[in-house]
């Protein structure tokens, strides 16, 4: 037998099929950490591939965003990305927001729910060894739990409060 080469990439989307598959009568917070666990593997490419430009939750499509984001976050990310093709500049968000950073190659991600906050924690582990952690607020909507939120940390706006400031 030949031993197996599994990416970072391979092993998030196995494991995101694996909690998908046992998802049937899930309690709401495990569906909670499945959809979170739904976006970091669809985007996973972007801590993971760092010679090609991999598709990115800035330039998803409004169908793929409204797959992972509320509809009311989807229309803020819309409206921004307006703006900087609009103005060709940065207007709110210039940093891989699922990432926390400008630069995510290598970062790896483990997710929990804190059940005192009622919302997916997201720690990640960057290849220099420091670490952030992503908070995220869903809400359930008519097509399932869709993420309403981001808290990056204290004394930082949150990806709703960014996307609803005045562009810069």
């Amino acid at each position: 037998m030949h031993a197996m080469n599994t990416t970072p990439a391979a092993w998030l989307l196995a494991t995101v099929l694996a909690t998908w598959a046992g998802h049937a009568g899930a309690a709401p917070q495990d569906e909670q950490v499945a959809t979170v666990r739904a976006l970091y593997a669809r985007y996973a490419a972007e801590a993971a591939i760092d010679d090609t430009a991999p598709p990115t939750l800035a330039t998803a499509p409004p169908a793929v965003l409204r797959q992972h984001l509320t509809e009311a976050l989807t229309r803020l990310w819309l409206r921004d990305r307006d703006c900087v093709k609009r103005t060709q500049e940065i207007c709110r968000i210039d940093f891989a927001i699922l990432w926390d950073s400008q630069d995510p190659t290598g970062t790896r991600v483990n997710l929990a729910w804190d059940a005192a906050q009622a919302r997916v924690t997201a720690t990640l582990r960057r290849v220099d060894g420091s670490t952030r952690v992503l908070a995220y607020s869903l809400a359930r909507e008519t097509s399932g739990w869709r993420i309403d939120d981001i808290d990056f940390g204290p004394g930082r706006p949150s990806l709703r409060q960014l996307l609803s400031a005045a562009p810069r």
